[in-house]
């Protein structure tokens, strides 16, 4: 079973599922959280070493010099071989310049956090998510801009599938985003989402969840 958490305050506005349900009712739990990390402070001002800095397997708090363009192939694998990875967005972006064939962000294993990155504009024909797709390890997003993603499949901006992934949602704001099933999250498997934050507008699905779709295995 995949579990959504809803901890403190978010908001929603607009989140439209054009057909379908949203699955059954989950119980919500609040917990406290808590994450302390010492990372080496890294910069990127282009997608090869951000891509680099991400899976070289070492611990990094990598933070953006420029705003990043994406090509169709362009992906970040982080295994648990991987070290533990802060992406930092100083206010920068990531979009694409043509529909992609992968999720920007694969993570099997390990640890990403993203906080103050923007990604817009990635439009991916598959059934995974259009930014992060996660079969393992632990995603965080504290904060940002998510707007305009879209693809045919599994969450707009994140798909979380398998008993081994979880992922949290501190704050951010998710803004017209698009999917066939959870325009922002999609959750199956036994996949755990926490929301402990976050602004959700706009966004919506063809299938069912407007902005969250959660599944049973």
């Amino acid at each position: 079973m995949s579990t959504l958490r809803l901890i403190g305050s978010s908001s929603r506005t607009e989140n439209k599922a054009r057909r379908g349900a949203c699955g059954p009712r989950r119980s919500l739990r609040f917990e406290s959280l808590e994450r302390r990390e010492l990372l080496t402070a890294a910069t990127a001002g282009d997608f090869a070493t951000l891509k680099q800095l991400a899976e070289s397997g070492q611990d990094y708090e990598i933070e953006l010099t420029a705003n990043i363009t994406v090509g169709a192939t362009d992906t970040i694998n982080i295994t648990s071989a991987s070290g533990t990875v802060s992406i930092l967005g100083a206010g920068h972006s990531i979009t694409a310049a043509a529909n992609r064939t992968d999720s920007l962000f694969n993570v099997s294993g390990s640890s990403l956090t993203v906080s103050g990155l923007t990604v817009s504009g990635l439009s991916y024909s598959g059934g995974r998510s259009a930014v992060f797709y996660q079969t393992g390890g632990t995603i965080t997003i504290d904060s940002g801009t998510f707007s305009s993603n879209t693809t045919t499949g599994f969450g707009g901006v994140l798909c979380v599938a398998g008993s081994q992934a979880s992922a949290t949602i501190n704050g951010g704001t998710f803004n017209s985003n698009t999917a066939r099933y959870g325009g922002v999250v999609h959750a199956s498997d036994g996949g755990t989402v926490t929301i402990a934050g976050g602004t959700f507008s706009r966004n919506s699905a063809t299938d069912g969840g407007g902005a969250i779709f959660t599944q049973n295995a």
